[in-house]
């Protein structure tokens, strides 16, 4: 199922896919970091509820504020781009949980 979710052709369908996966456990932030990825593919999807609800499940990780960094960025925000890279500093780890991507749900 994890797979799925990572199929760039369908971003609607992962979306749907990695929800149950989540469902299943909702207590892995790797799955939530998953969400937040896919839903930054989808149009209607908004990422930020995502990225809070990851960095409360996993507050000392960095990576729930990479989203914010992103579009800061792209909008040319440099309040938010400061504010997010200084929430970046401040954690203790960047971790995009590629080593738990291999486990099954």
């Amino acid at each position: 199922m994890l797979l799925a979710c990572l199929l760039p052709s369908r971003p609607d369908d992962s979306l749907a896919l990695i929800g149950r996966a989540i469902a299943a456990a909702p207590e892995r932030p790797d799955l939530v970091w998953l969400q937040a990825q896919v839903c930054q593919e989808v149009t209607r999807c908004d990422p930020e509820p995502i990225e809070r609800h990851l960095r409360e499940l996993d507050p000392s990780n960095g990576a729930g504020w990479m989203g914010a960094l992103a579009r800061a960025n792209s909008s040319r925000n440099d309040e938010a781009m400061d504010a997010a890279l200084a929430a970046i500093g401040h954690s203790d780890r960047v971790d995009i949980y590629l080593d738990n991507a291999h486990r099954a749900t």
